[in-house]
């Protein structure tokens, strides 16, 4: 699935924020919240 792909789903689905979840080296589940507004910018780097 492409960004592209993943934005025009997150809008279809109407979601307003997405939580992007992983571990750090420390094996620590870390969390951030992105707008829909501002995934695309999030998810390319």
């Amino acid at each position: 699935m492409t960004i592209d792909e993943v934005v025009r789903e997150a809008e279809r689905q109407g979601l307003q924020q997405i939580q992007f979840l992983y571990v750090d080296n420390g094996g620590i589940t870390r969390g951030k919240v992105s707008s829909l507004r501002k995934l695309k910018s999030h998810m390319a780097g």
